[in-house]
């Protein structure tokens, strides 16, 4: 079911059941300045992290809000609607025991067993993981819940998700939930093709001299094979994979083979630097050689 996210029909959805609660569950490393917004609008709000968090790891980390109806708070959140700052859950359980189930899958087990972080709270991902759920995930994923409203993938509308919870509010789950391989292989191409359509837009637009030269298949497939060549060098930040993206496309792709960028093959082998940290030498590198060249 998809829902105009017209206000009216959108309070009268979110607000129906005077009985329920109404939550949002924020993405910090999506909404701007979270935490001063949050006391902005004296929110009753709770972070699904625990502990007392470093200033930079507490701006970026979910944040369970609840919401109440006509009230300037949820009209902030409403407008975060189409950039996926987070989901909507409805549900009859205090914000105590929401935490306790959110706090359930923040960690999850990858198909080899190793235990990931799933930023389930991130709408493209949860619409797109929920589908392919089967029935005893779904208990997982729901728990207290009765409803998820995520926003589409256009950001004009929201799709409803329902699963029936009316006899899993006592039921204990001590086993970490499983990504498949099924649904980490539709994840990941989902990720990854949304990826591929921003990065096709911001490389078109800063490198227009060279882009133009290319097809549309012609620099998807750079991007796609550009991609599996940051990770084979273990970058997968999306801003480090963007900026190792930014060089195959500047200096062609033979970028860390040619004569003129072999310094870059020496920086991205080293298995001592992180991913980041590779690219910031390479930044830094590339800056003084043309420092040099002037």
């Amino acid at each position: 079911m998809t829902i105009s996210v017209e206000n009216n029909t959108f309070y009268q959805t979110l607000f129906s059941d005077e009985e329920s609660n109404v939550y949002a569950v924020l993405d910090g490393a999506s909404v701007p300045d979270i935490i001063q917004n949050l006391a902005k609008y004296k929110a009753e709000s709770i972070c699904l992290y625990r502990g007392e968090l470093e200033p930079e790891l507490a701006q970026t980390a979910p944040y369970l809000v609840y919401l109440t109806a006509d009230s300037e708070l949820t009209d902030w959140v409403l407008s975060g609607i189409g950039h996926h700052w987070g989901i909507f859950a409805i549900s009859k359980a205090n914000i105590k025991d929401m935490r306790k189930h959110f706090r359930t899958f923040l960690m999850v087990y990858d198909p080899d067993g190793e235990p990931i972080y799933f930023r389930y709270y991130d709408p493209r991902v949860l619409r797109v993981f929920l589908p392919t759920c089967d029935d005893e995930e779904m208990e997982q994923v729901f728990g207290p819940v009765d409803n998820y409203f995520l926003e589409s993938e256009d950001g004009t509308s929201l799709m409803s998700f329902t699963e029936d919870a009316s006899d899993l509010l006592t039921t204990k789950r001590s086993n970490m939930l499983t990504i498949r391989k099924e649904q980490m292989d539709v994840l990941s191409q989902y990720m990854l093709n949304q990826f591929s359509d921003r990065m096709e837009l911001h490389l078109t637009k800063r490198y227009s001299e060279q882009t133009k030269k290319m097809n549309d298949g012609q620099l998807r497939e750079l991007i796609v094979k550009g991609v599996e060549e940051a990770e084979e060098y273990d970058v997968t930040d999306e801003n480090d994979v963007k900026r190792f993206l930014e060089y195959h496309v500047e200096y062609g792709r033979d970028f860390g083979y040619s004569s003129e960028t072999k310094w870059a093959k020496q920086i991205l082998n080293n298995k001592d630097l992180t991913g980041t940290s590779k690219m910031n030498e390479v930044d830094d590198y590339d800056l003084f050689v043309l420092t040099l060249g002037k």
